[in-house]
């Protein structure tokens, strides 16, 4: 159905509101200023709060990886799952062994120097594995 001013109203009119959270010291709160109310919604820590699976995760972001603190992969999408996966437990998951980091250029390869930059676009190129037969994105 279209969402006229009418309907609005109506749905707007008929929905109980929910009761506000009690406060809490020990939660993060989101604010919006652009409002002239203020509206907190406490931030989740929970995985299981998670709106998405990993499978829908990583299929609907297909050419996305996620590292830990040594730069090791835990995650791959699809995308890459098919260039390079099947090399992960030859050549280990070390990011360097799949990427070489382009731009911005003298950053040192490590988690502390990339969350510096977290605000910068880096751009990465895939490379093949030192010692792998074969490698999809050639």
């Amino acid at each position: 159905y279209r969402i006229t001013p009418e309907r609005y109203e109506q749905v707007v009119l008929q929905a109980s509101p929910l009761p506000p959270p009690p406060p809490d010291d020990d939660t993060d709160v989101i604010t919006s200023s652009s409002s002239t109310t203020t509206n907190s919604q406490r931030l989740s820590i929970e995985a299981a709060d998670l709106r998405m699976g990993v499978a829908s995760f990583c299929k609907a972001f297909p050419w996305h990886f996620v590292v830990d603190r040594q730069l090791d992969i835990v995650q791959l999408g699809v995308g890459f799952m098919r260039i390079f996966g099947h090399n992960l437990n030859r050549h280990g998951r070390h990011i360097s062994t799949y990427f070489v980091f382009t731009r911005p250029r003298g950053v040192t390869l490590s988690f502390h120097e990339i969350l510096k930059r977290s605000n910068t676009p880096f751009v990465l190129t895939l490379q093949k594995p030192p010692g792998a037969d074969r490698f999809p994105a050639e």
